[in-house]
C-alpha cells in the first residue's frame, strides 16, 4: 500500500494498479480508479469536493455520496475520465490550482488546465477562472437525491425528508420507497440552501451534476 494523497476526511492510496479511497469517519474503503502501469500521483481539492488521480490519463472522482466504486467503460456522475478513452495520454503530474482548475502536465511536458467538473480545457495557460467559479454564472439545474442507508427508511431519514420537502412524517415515509429518492431540483443557490439543512442530519445524498461550490 502506498499513500498518494491525504486530507482531513480522506486518504487515497494504491495497491499495484488499483486506487482506493478511505473515508476516515466511516472506516470505509472504495475502489476509485484502476491504472495500467500503476498511478503516478493523486490530489484532493482543498474543499474536498473531488480527488484526481493521474498516470495513464486522469480520473476525477467526486467526493460525495453514494461513493460508487469505479468501473472501466462506465459513465456516471460519480467520476469523469480524461485522456483514457480514444487517445491515451500519459500524465506526469497534476496540481489542484483551486477548486475549479486542475493543472495537468503530460509526459511530453505540455501543461493543460482543465475544469474538473466539465473537463473543458485550455492549453495556452489562459484559463478563464471567472468563467467557472462564481455561483452567479452557474446555469446548471441540480437534482438532490436522498440515498437510504438500509432497505427501509430510518427515523432520521424520514425526519430529514419531511423537513426538506415541507411535508409531514407520514407523507415522508410513504415517499421514501426507493433506495434513491429525489428531494428536489433547483439552481446553485437552492442547492446551497438545501445542503445547509442537510448538515443537520446523518443521511446520505447525491447531487447531479456534481456541485462544485463552497457551502
Amino acid at each position: 500500500m502506498q499513500i498518494l494523497a491525504e486530507s482531513k476526511n480522506y486518504i487515497v492510496f494504491h495497491e499495484y494498479e488499483m486506487v482506493i479511497l478511505k473515508i476516515k469517519k466511516l472506516e470505509k474503503e472504495i475502489l476509485i480508479g484502476d491504472f495500467y502501469g500503476e498511478p503516478q500521483m493523486a490530489v484532493i481539492s482543498q474543499q474536498e469536493t473531488y480527488c484526481a488521480i493521474c498516470g495513464c490519463g486522469v480520473i476525477i472522482y467526486y467526493l460525495q455520496p453514494p461513493f460508487i466504486e469505479y468501473e472501466y467503460h462506465k459513465k456516471i456522475s460519480q467520476w469523469k475520465e480524461w485522456g483514457r478513452e480514444k487517445q491515451e495520454i500519459w500524465v506526469k503530474s497534476i496540481k489542484c490550482i483551486d477548486n475549479h482548475i486542475l493543472q495537468i502536465k503530460t509526459e511530453s511536458e505540455e501543461c493543460i488546465n482543465i475544469n474538473p467538473y466539465n473537463l473543458i480545457e485550455e492549453r495556452n495557460n489562459q484559463f478563464a477562472v471567472t468563467s467557472f467559479s462564481p455561483m452567479l454564472y452557474d446555469k446548471n439545474i441540480y437534482q438532490i437525491y436522498m440515498i437510504l442507508k438500509e432497505s427501509k427508511c430510518s427515523i432520521e431519514e424520514i425526519k430529514a425528508f419531511s423537513k426538506l420537502c415541507n411535508i409531514n412524517y407520514i407523507q415522508s415515509k410513504n415517499r421514501l420507497k426507493n433506495k434513491r429518492n429525489m428531494i428536489g431540483e433547483g439552481n446553485a443557490y437552492w442547492v446551497r440552501d438545501i445542503l445547509e439543512k442537510l448538515m443537520q442530519y446523518n443521511i446520505d445524498y447525491e447531487i447531479v451534476p456534481p456541485y462544485c461550490h463552497k457551502i
